[in-house]
């Protein structure tokens, strides 16, 4: 049979599924750059003349230009397409069962102390409507660890007493306690943001008074956004990250 037709087939069996249009969709486009390859270099567009090595030798490849986590995520995507190539009958073996993931170099993450912690927090003064909800967005990031995806698609309601409702990936829920310090500034923050005639779903989208007249979040998010530590300058995605390890090992709440 045809890879092409099998990884149909599979695309559908995911939706099937229930499985996020997001990792639909990664599988779609990771099984295809395998399939690419397989026709370019060796001329294979049957499932049935795939061979292990076939596989290894684009991992191998890929090695090249792209580091050992994103190749892991590539397999585990293969393994699930010839698992269901497998079960469906379109091969005799698992071809995908005796390739092991790479082995992961081991990495010693630097977390933020207290002291740059406080400074992230206290980077956005005032209370206008931007600089509220930037440093809310900050003091969740650091409080609860959250991924980015998940801290963008918050919504009112999703905000308790004291806790925070989660959905995350798959759409799992999971509950995030709140500190003492996080609830003061959400409680700020929803008072200036209610203040608004017009307001989006998402908690931290854009609020106006009139459709000619936005407030002042020219930043939609924390776009370009940077502080300045000690011998070091953050990006928004650093800050996430390195947030997230923090709140990996401390213990207790950020104050």
């Amino acid at each position: 049979m045809l890879l092409s037709t099998v990884k149909d087939e599979f695309v559908f069996h995911c939706q099937s599924r229930n499985l996020s249009p997001k990792t639909t969709k990664n599988y779609r486009k990771q099984i295809e750059y395998l399939l690419n390859y397989l026709a370019a270099e060796y001329q294979v567009t049957h499932i049935e003349d795939v061979k292990p090595e076939h596989i290894k030798t684009f991992l191998v490849k890929m090695k090249v230009s792209h580091k050992v986590n994103y190749i892991n995520d590539l397999l585990k995507a293969f393994k699930v397409f010839f698992k269901y190539a497998y079960a469906e009958g379109y091969t005799d073996t698992l071809v995908t069962e005796k390739i092991s993931n790479m082995k992961k170099p081991k990495v010693l993450i630097r977390t933020f102390s207290e002291a740059e912690l406080k400074r992230l927090s206290n980077y956005y003064q005032g209370y206008t409507y931007l600089q509220l909800r930037n440093r809310v967005m900050l003091l969740l990031l650091i409080d609860t660890g959250i991924r980015m995806s998940e801290l963008i698609g918050l919504t009112e309601e999703q905000l308790k007493y004291d806790y925070i409702l989660i959905r995350g990936k798959g759409n799992k829920e999971r509950v995030v306690p709140k500190s003492p310090t996080l609830s003061k500034w959400l409680l700020k923050f929803l008072t200036v943001r209610k203040s608004y005639k017009y307001i989006q779903e998402d908690l931290f989208g854009w609020a106006w008074n009139s459709w000619t007249n936005y407030n002042d979040a020219d930043e939609y998010y924390l776009h370009g956004f940077g502080v300045d530590l000690p011998s070091v300058k953050l990006t928004y995605y650093d800050t996430y990250i390195t947030a997230f390890h923090w709140c990996t090992q401390a213990d207790g709440y950020f104050d």
